[in-house]
């Protein structure tokens, strides 16, 4: 199966039934077709754990895009998350999709 994703990795996205918004850090193809994407939050504290990512069907997303005078545009995300490499145990990520 060739399946195109329709939003990059570091987006910005919107849900369009809950209206929460946020990063898109990964994103899964299902054998069915269904596409989903893992996506954070923009408003991290520095002294809170980072979140769960959310995991959306593809079809429930719209893109958070800026006007530029000729056509939109998404808008890039700039996320920076601090990694204590010291004591990060590495390898597969935490919120992969059960």
């Amino acid at each position: 199966m060739n399946n195109i994703f329709k939003f990059d990795v570091g987006v910005k996205v919107t849900d369009s039934i809950t209206g929460f918004t946020g990063v898109i850090m990964a994103r899964t193809e299902y054998l069915t077709g269904c596409n989903r994407y893992g996506i954070l939050r923009e408003e991290i504290s520095a002294t809170e754990p980072i979140p769960d990512w959310e995991w959306l069907d593809e079809t429930r997303l719209r893109f958070k895009s800026t006007w530029t005078g000729t056509k939109w545009e998404p808008v890039k995300a700039k996320v920076k998350i601090k990694i204590d490499v010291e004591n990060d145990p590495g390898g597969s990520s935490q919120n992969a999709p059960k």
